[in-house]
């Protein structure tokens, strides 16, 4: 292994000659000013393409030229070429935002110039965007777009690159059989046309699969069939990433020495091509290798690196990992207060990618393609029936060597068992301190974990102060129910009453932002901006209109550039004194009026109530006159974004107004436990995804 580690630094100090020489050849030939603008672009697009793996910043320049001279020149099909090559430079920098733009432009372009093989291009760049910052759901519709364009103009080598970049969606869900399937089809036809590059990504993405399936010694195989067929290409990119596959292999063998010298000459790689996803990556990778013998600080300050930047590309996968790693890690300096921190935000991410809406709506992309391509789909399954057995038959050979290793270092080991036999004792000895500390550790976390329920709980009876008591609701509403549901313990709904000066009665029921205790601090501001509102108004759309000011004032100084933009979205409810008028403004959230079964929807004004580029507009007021056994339901919308039911969809308004116009009859106490029993049955296994707040009245 050494050998090859050596082979591969001489190589690519010898073929970085022999590019820089050509390199130098293109620039001379920029030298010639009386060149046609047709050659001096082709010459751009060379040197800018010349950079690829290599020198992204100086790649840029090129393109950012070639980009301009084709603009001055009408020249779409050039300017197409060079949009996808800022992209494609934008991407290896880890400056996803630009190349989605870029991208973007090329896919517009030639849709326009109906450029077929442009838009497949672009597609499958975006699709790979998409992927690195976790939006699967957008890297595997622009994918099977991608192949379809790829497809229809019978262009082998897009199909390659279509069928190994869906192959990347799925193993990135975690779907390793399709994975497989899509990454074989991928490299039979690669190896087909012998386009080398092709091959060396799609043996690195195979040996990622093994990886992740736990069969270490084929993914250790395929890395170094990767890393060799990018040496002799000179794929600089290609190389760090195959050497830092290595390391992680050896990480999985806990051999951090061999880890650490492939880690370290990738990272190092990482930093001259300046390829920010990379660097993030690799730079986790040796914080593990430092957190797993001991090296604590130098740890903390590799993952500190690798999550700055994971956060400036987006890239959720890697922050996931990361802040895992950050919260072992303080974990183990006893720091228990940012174990916790980082466990939380961990958390966070983790539900924020791994919604079974994507999963599911990713299988039915692909069940749409398989319909509309079933022959096409038909002759590829052929065909990797054949190369499977190819890539088995290479797997196999592989694992008999590492069987006959096995076998020579058996008698080794043996000895070895003899030697390590003194060793258990002490071993067993050093177990038990250990297993002190442990169960001290343990005590510290259940205090921790009972002091923040301790907390959570007492915030919950601050918050339950502040909404409306059952006397008040029952001395001025009679005949009504609230149905609340908090995601947490405590909550950003609120229901709110209030006596205004006039002696009418005002009812509220609101969404804060946010939920769990920020929300709830951010309720117990909003409830107080009402009540000083009241003081002063008696139309809903003026205490509306004062709440948003004081919320504004309040929240101006927060410390964000743009001052607090938290606020409510709240529907307000006003009732004369006999309950014959009822006049409301209402925040995004709609009322509900049943009467003689028949619904009427009363829309919101969109906008919130806080900060917003039309906070100089004042609420609208409405008001109409009532009738015996009227019933108003008012709610937030967590009641109909929870996701449920057989398909795991949004339940939706128009299933709620359904519901409400069956229960409406019912007394107001049956429609409570109604309106709980449905959204539990619909809810089923699934998180609740939000507070959730539902106020009914009769007349």
């Amino acid at each position: 292994m050494k050998k090859i580690f050596l082979f591969i630094c001489v190589f690519i100090s010898t073929l970085a000659y022999s590019q820089q020489a050509k390199i130098d050849s293109l620039e001379n030939v920029l030298k010639h000013k009386s060149l046609p603008d047709s050659t001096f672009l082709d010459v751009l697009y060379a040197l800018s393409d010349q950079y690829a793996y290599t020198d992204p910043n100086k790649g840029l320049i090129y393109a950012y030229k070639g980009k301009q001279l084709s603009n001055k020149n009408n020249d779409t099909n050039r300017l197409i070429l060079f949009d996808v090559e800022i992209g494609w430079h934008h991407y290896t920098l880890g400056e996803y935002n630009e190349a989605v733009k870029y991208y973007n432009n090329a896919l517009e372009n030639s849709k326009i110039s109906n450029n077929n093989k442009g838009i497949a291009i672009s597609l499958g760049n975006l699709a790979s965007v998409y992927l690195n910052i976790g939006n699967y759901r957008e890297a595997l519709d622009c994918n099977f777009k991608f192949l379809d364009y790829a497809e229809k103009n019978n262009t082998a080598k897009l199909k390659a690159t279509a069928n190994g970049n869906i192959g990347l969606v799925y193993h990135s869900l975690m779907d390793y059989e399709k994975a497989k399937k899509y990454t074989l089809i991928a490299l039979k036809i690669d190896m087909e046309l012998n386009n080398k590059s092709g091959i060396a990504r799609h043996y690195g993405n195979l040996a990622l699969i093994y990886n992740a399936t736990n069969i270490k010694d084929s993914a250790y195989f395929y890395y170094n069939k990767a890393l060799q067929i990018d040496s002799l290409l000179n794929n600089t990119f290609g190389i760090a990433r195959h050497l830092g596959n290595i390391g992680a292999y050896y990480i999985s063998k806990e051999k951090y020495t061999e880890a650490l010298k492939y880690l370290t000459k990738a990272y190092e790689m990482d930093k001259k091509l300046d390829t920010k996803n990379s660097i993030s990556n690799h730079s986790n990778a040796i914080g593990v290798i430092n957190l797993e013998i001991g090296n604590l600080e130098i740890a903390k300050n590799y993952f500190e690196e690798s999550l700055k930047i994971a956060k400036q590309i987006g890239s959720l996968e890697l922050q996931i990992d990361i802040l895992k790693n950050l919260s072992t890690l303080y974990q183990k300096k006893l720091d228990y207060k940012e174990s916790l921190k980082y466990l939380i935000e961990y958390n966070n991410i983790k539900d924020s990618i791994q919604n079974n809406e994507i999963l599911k709506s990713s299988v039915k992309k692909e069940m749409e393609y398989n319909y509309l391509k079933q022959t096409a789909t038909d002759s590829i399954a052929n065909a990797k029936a054949q190369e499977i057995k190819n890539i088995e038959i290479a797997k196999q050979k592989a694992e008999l060597t590492t069987k006959r290793n096995q076998q020579y270092a058996l008698f080794g080991g043996l000895f070895l068992v003899i030697i390590f036999a003194g060793v258990v004792y002490n071993r067993l000895k050093l177990t038990q301190k250990q297993k002190v500390i442990i169960e001290k550790q343990k005590q510290l976390i259940e205090i921790k974990h009972k002091e923040i329920t301790d907390s959570i709980n007492y915030a919950e009876r601050i918050q339950s102060c502040f909404l409306a008591t059952k006397a008040l609701l029952d001395q001025y509403l009679q005949n009504y129910f609230v149905y609340f549901n908090p995601k947490d313990v405590v909550s950003g709904d609120f229901y709110w009453a209030g006596v205004l000066t006039n002696k009418h009665f005002a009812v509220a029921v609101a969404d804060s932002t946010g939920h769990g205790v920020p929300g709830a601090i951010m309720s117990i501001l909003n409830i107080s901006s009402l009540e000083k509102a009241i003081e002063t108004k008696n139309t809903p759309n003026e205490i509306l209109n004062e709440s948003r000011t004081i919320i504004i004032n309040r929240l101006k100084n927060d410390g964000s550039e743009e001052g607090g933009k938290d606020g409510m979205d709240c529907s307000l409810l006003v009732f004369n004194s006999d309950k014959s008028q009822l006049s409301f403004a209402l925040s995004n959230n709609p009322i509900y009026l049943i009467r003689n079964n028949e619904l009427t929807e009363f829309k919101p004004d969109k906008m919130p109530i806080g900060k917003h580029h039309s906070d100089n507009i004042s609420f609208t007021i409405t008001t109409i006159d009532l009738q015996k056994n009227d019933v108003i339901y008012t709610f937030t919308d967590g009641y109909p974004d929870q996701f449920g039911g057989e398909k795991g969809k949004k339940m939706m308004y128009k299933a709620l107004k359904k519901l409400l116009l069956t229960i409406c009859g019912k007394n107001m106490d049956e429609q409570e436990n109604k309106i709980s029993q449905h959204f539990s049955k619909w809810k089923g296994d699934l998180e609740q995804v939000d507070d959730v707040c539902v106020l009914g009245i009769r007349i």
